[in-house]
């Protein structure tokens, strides 16, 4: 089959991520698998490393000066309203041309831009078209800057699409808006994981300046505030100020602001590790984590990878109730491998609940073990193999 990802760009985030992982996965299989890149002037080089050779990554231009200069281009005629979407005409008319060369008989989009850019395109008649929603319609339709367009583009697209796959529940609140198509097909598959293509570091906490002894609370993501690096740090200096006991916190992301946040922190307890191109590195540091906190408050959340891979590890995690968090750490379970706090604009009263559930891990470390051993089971039901399976059961029911 020849089955097509179209993503909005390749930079780090977890729609491309997976995106990325599930095109290796049917490479694997024999697929004839390409990612459609829309927005080549911003890479993550870390993340394209990951691709394996089979998987073909096309765009309008593989050109680095022709990238640059398109994009100039655009920001003067944008800037002088002479035709402020060509840089768009010139990338539709560049991918409608590839899908139809490349013979592509599934189009898998990931993220709102591909989905409007797919959904507006001229295909062939018989290429398929499936939408895997993962948080971003939700954030567009509650936003400010051109909400009511953004709605007629989620619309148009649900209706223009053969199959919707979503994530979480939340993700069907676009099937809310007036003029949407009732009857397209809906499938809720998780994200999928795999640990190939990873090659693990020898690393230890000694690396950092800890001991074994060390109680270490860690946290991955992207570095944009919304995540809650604010009140991971804020929580690990209130533990450590209280004298319930002493902790070490382990942030692994990119970006100045989550920089500039460490160094505001100033404490020997706290270490932050950018890996930049090799952000692949991030993953063998997973196991120096004793609980894994993650107080999220971003809109677009649904299933996000980083607690996958703490469940991998065997890592407990303590989170804010968003999104298909609770369920992915069955906290409604007899075996839950978690903690859910629920969310909370006070930002003191957060704080304090997340203080009090780590401060349990902390005193006493077979309340730990005992979460920890459930995170073999809650980790099963991410696993790429089943995922990959009915992503293809999708892509081959006929449209």
């Amino acid at each position: 089959m020849n089955v097509l990802f179209s993503l909005t760009n390749l930079e780090l985030g977890g729609a491309q991520v997976f995106a990325t992982r599930l095109a290796n996965e049917l490479d694997a299989l024999g697929h004839n698998v390409f990612i459609y890149d829309h927005w080549p002037e911003h890479r993550s080089k870390g993340l394209l490393a990951t691709i394996k050779p089979g998987v073909r990554v096309k765009s309008f231009s593989k050109n680095r000066l022709v990238l640059w200069l398109v994009w100039k281009l655009n920001a003067v005629f944008k800037t002088l309203h002479i035709h402020p979407q060509w840089r768009h005409s010139l990338n539709k008319k560049t991918f409608e041309q590839f899908v139809r060369a490349s013979r592509i008989e599934v189009i898998n989009s990931h993220m709102s831009f591909s989905d409007f850019v797919v959904t507006s395109a001229k295909l062939p008649p018989g290429c398929k078209v499936v939408l895997s929603l993962h948080g971003e319609f939700e954030m567009l339709m509650q936003g400010k800057e051109e909400k009511e367009l953004n709605i007629e583009r989620i619309i148009r697209a649900i209706n223009k699409s053969s199959a919707i796959i979503y994530t979480a529940e939340k993700n069907l609140a676009a099937f809310g808006l007036p003029g949407v198509n009732q009857n397209v097909p809906k499938t809720k598959i998780n994200v999928g994981f795999s640990e190939t293509g990873f090659t693990l570091r020898n690393v230890s906490r000694k690396h950092i300046g800890w001991s074994q002894d060390d109680f270490v609370v860690g946290m991955v993501s992207r570095g944009i505030p919304e995540k809650g690096w604010d009140i991971c740090i804020s929580v690990i200096n209130a533990i450590n100020k209280s004298g319930s006991g002493k902790i070490k916190l382990l942030l692994i992301g990119e970006g100045d602001s989550l920089k500039n946040l460490v160094l505001k922190a100033n404490s020997p307890d706290i270490v932050l590790l950018q890996f930049g191109d090799d952000f692949q590195d991030y993953f063998s540091y997973y196991r120096l984590m004793d609980v894994f906190l993650f107080p999220t408050r971003f809109k677009g959340e649904s299933v996000p990878n980083v607690v996958i891979e703490s469940l991998y590890w065997g890592v407990p995690v303590i989170a804010t109730a968003i999104a298909e968090i609770p369920s992915m750490l069955l906290c409604d379970s007899q075996n839950p491998a978690g903690i859910c706090v629920p969310p909370n604009d006070n930002r003191e009263e957060l704080i304090s609940a997340l203080c009090h559930e780590l401060g349990k891990f902390i005193s006493d470390r077979s309340y730990r073990s005992r979460f920890s051993v459930n995170c073999a089971k809650a980790f099963a039901q991410f696993s790429m193999e089943d995922v990959s399976k009915r992503y293809l059961n999708v892509f081959l029911e006929p449209a």
